[in-house]
């Protein structure tokens, strides 16, 4: 047998690699889709092949190289996908017992001895993060109540976002220490406000106050920061205090300035003068001042509430501070809170009173 009759039966019979087969098939595939002739035996002759070797090349089975075809390789996942499913399940169903797991208690639960490392990995793939649970005030069945029937009466008077525009929000707040622990829970994305996930904290600590700062805001409208004093050490607000120190200086000029048509929304606080006899009350009433009182327990139905956010962001960038260094910290975060976000808040009393009554006076994330 001559050498080179013994090269062309070795290419014959040699087993054709990855790339060829691959380009093969794509081939015979791009001239079928083409309608142009390509046979095996066409394609044999190319390749030096046996009709055989091709036909073999396009029929093969490997699923390696084909990605739309799903193959399970590795080791067998720790957690099962079934399992994630039902603690998904769980979780949706059971509620804030099922959620406020730990890591270790969640293992155990799926009958997984695996590390807290594991659970956090496994949780992230059907989008759960343990994280701090949002905290609301709890509020009793008569509470509820009162809320939606508070809510149902001014969304029928003022259903408008307009109606609202002539409202002046006020409130006091207080900068000091202290703070609750907090409760880390699994939830998803989007859940931060519901039910299940909240942390409803029944008997909240006293804040030992060293700043109390009462304002107002409006649409298109902000007050500036007043800081007042009392003789107690909560910073609770009585009848003397709030004439004395805001509403003769801060409110009367409003009143005496021309043009100046406007509501003052007040916390129902005695020391606001809920007393139709107390010494606030006769002021309001001796000067005119159109007011009302927001309904008790219910700070998402008052934009104010919003406002204090800012202020307290800035003084938790000095853990420990003097009276006058946290002034300076609530005036910058008040002056950085702009004008459009409370016009916006404002705006979203219809939504707030129409979310109270979705869910049945509960508190809402506003």
């Amino acid at each position: 047998m001559s050498a080179i009759i013994r090269i062309k039966k070795e290419q014959h019979t040699q087993q054709l690699t990855t790339p060829q087969k691959a380009g093969i098939q794509a081939i015979y595939s791009f001239c079928k889709a083409k309608q142009l002739p390509c046979t095996q035996r066409d394609l044999a002759e190319f390749y030096g092949r046996s009709t055989r070797t091709i036909n073999k090349a396009l029929n093969s089975t490997t699923t390696r190289r084909h990605a739309i075809v799903e193959e399970f390789r590795g080791r067998p996942p720790i957690v099962t996908p079934s399992q994630l499913a039902l603690q998904d399940q769980i979780f949706q169903t059971t509620g804030w017992d099922a959620r406020t797991m730990s890591h270790e208690a969640l293992a155990f639960e799926m009958g997984v001895p695996v590390s807290r490392r594991t659970i956090v990995r496994y949780m992230h793939k059907i989008n759960y993060t343990n994280c701090i649970a949002c905290e609301a005030n709890y509020l009793t069945p008569a509470a509820c109540e009162r809320r939606l029937a508070y809510a149902r009466l001014m969304l029928d008077r003022y259903p408008e976002a307009k109606d609202w525009h002539h409202v002046r929000f006020s409130d006091e707040t207080h900068f000091g220490f202290g703070s609750e622990d907090k409760v880390r829970i699994w939830r998803k994305p989007g859940e931060r406000h519901l039910p299940q996930c909240m942390h409803w904290k029944r008997n909240p600590k006293e804040d030992y106050a060293r700043l109390h700062m009462w304002a107002a805001i409006g649409h298109d409208f902000k007050s500036e920061p007043v800081f007042y004093s009392t003789t107690n050490t909560n910073g609770k607000m009585s009848n003397t205090v709030y004439v004395q120190q805001i509403l003769e200086p801060v409110v009367l000029p409003w009143l005496e300035e021309a043009g100046q048509d406007f509501v003052l929304e007040e916390d129902n606080d005695s020391g606001h003068g809920t007393g139709h006899y107390s010494e606030a009350a006769r002021w309001k009433q001796d000067h005119g001042l159109r007011h009302y009182f927001n309904c008790s327990q219910s700070p998402d139905l008052s934009p104010i509430e919003n406002a204090w956010q800012l202020p307290k962001s800035y003084t938790r960038q000095a853990p420990h501070w003097d009276t006058e260094s946290t002034r300076e910290l609530v005036i910058q975060g008040w002056d950085s809170l702009k004008q459009e976000t409370i016009n916006k808040w404002v705006d979203s009393m219809p939504a707030r009173l129409q979310a109270v009554i979705d869910v049945d006076g509960k508190m809402t994330h506003y």
